[in-house]
């Protein structure tokens, strides 16, 4: 097998690889893995932060996450970064509910998908910027109506709030 790195950038680098009985490369996307936390307050309700995503053209309510800092960061240890560089909340008890493979047809990383029960308020939040909107705080059965009606529609977040849902962390009713 052949492997020719294509371009290098600080988010992500594109391989090139090339298996002896084929011909044409195919292409991988490989990327930092990642973390998303689902936080519940004390309360019960889960904290949302509204983003804004290029790719969409518009804001995006979002679970708190994203990509490891750097090499050797434990995965624990960048869910309770993330939430409270995101939220500034943070965690007593975090679990880990499981690690996907969030597209095997192109893209090389995982994604370990937290749920932290009990959050509270650490920090003030971040400041709202064009990039960050700000913080919400929903009831879980919010959660699940906006997972239905399509205002929570990022496909990762979903995955993760569904293993809560299988792992009777969030309540829901299906029906």
């Amino acid at each position: 097998m052949k492997q020719e790195v294509l371009l290098r950038t600080q988010w992500f680098t594109v391989v090139s690889e090339t298996r002896d009985t084929e011909k044409d490369p195919y292409y991988i996307l490989d990327c930092p893995d990642g973390v998303v936390v689902i936080a519940s307050t004390t309360d019960g309700n889960v904290i949302l932060v509204q983003q804004y995503r290029p790719t969409l053209g518009a804001d995006s309510l979002e679970l708190p996450g994203g990509y490891f800092a750097f090499d050797g960061e434990a995965p624990e240890g960048a869910a309770r970064r993330e939430l409270l560089e995101e939220t500034g909340f943070t965690a007593t008890e975090i679990a880990l509910l499981g690690v996907i493979a969030p597209d095997v047809g192109r893209l090389r990383y995982r994604l370990w998908c937290f749920f932290a029960s009990a959050v509270a308020r650490h920090q003030d939040p971040p400041e709202a910027t064009p990039e960050i909107g700000g913080v919400r705080s929903v009831p879980p059965g919010t959660l699940i109506e906006m997972c239905r009606d399509g205002r929570l529609r990022q496909s990762l977040d979903l995955a993760a709030i569904w293993l809560a849902v299988l792992q009777k962390r969030l309540p829901c009713s299906l029906v």
